[in-house]
């Protein structure tokens, strides 16, 4: 319900898997993340870009070992990136992660990309996209696996692929949005 959603501290999964989300900050269990009513599409989840994320419980359908699957995320940032990285959705902590949807500056634009990890490799098959996303406007962000190559596509266009270089880990860490366990990537 969405009036639960708004005034505790859940972020509900409508997916029909449960995994239901915790607003939280760096500081400890707390709301975290807000609410507005200026989404794409009626209320999203606003970050302070300093300490908000969700946290979601690890569960075995959030792991995809050389599975199909996708991940996507609608985006809205000004805030340009001088170095570094601000995490959208990952799957895993700073030492062991499966999966991510980031935006990133390495010496040019602000990119997205999407990646898979193998922390016992110390390797990633990465695809990247060539659109500025922190611009201010919204940009619906995809990306996907299919066991050979890595995709990621901007408002609806591919822009990016990669061959899948790497084994995925199927890990027993969460699943956050917003930020990387462990580590300081806020978005």
């Amino acid at each position: 319900d969405e009036r639960v959603e708004l005034a505790g501290a859940k972020v509900l999964d409508y997916s029909g898997f449960g995994n239901n989300g915790t607003r939280r900050n760096r500081g400890g269990l707390g709301n975290g993340t807000n609410f507005t009513a200026s989404g794409k599409f009626g209320y999203a989840l606003e970050f302070d870009g300093v300490d908000d994320y969700v946290n979601i419980s690890d569960d075995d359908s959030l792991s995809f070992t050389n599975e199909i699957f996708s991940i996507g995320a609608w985006i809205r940032t000004s805030d340009s990136l001088a170095s570094g990285t601000q995490v959208v959705v990952v799957k895993g902590d700073v030492s062991n992660y499966e999966y991510y949807l980031r935006v990133r500056n390495a010496a040019g634009p602000d990119v997205a990309d999407m990646g898979l990890w193998s922390s016992t490799a110390g390797s990633e098959s990465l695809a990247s996209t060539t659109t500025v996303v922190t611009d201010g406007n919204w940009h619906h962000l995809v990306g996907t696996a299919d066991g050979s190559t890595v995709r990621i596509y901007v408002d609806g266009n591919e822009e990016g692929s990669a061959a899948i270089t790497v084994s995925q880990v199927n890990g027993n860490t969460p699943l956050v949005i917003g930020n990387r366990m462990g580590a300081t990537r806020p978005f």
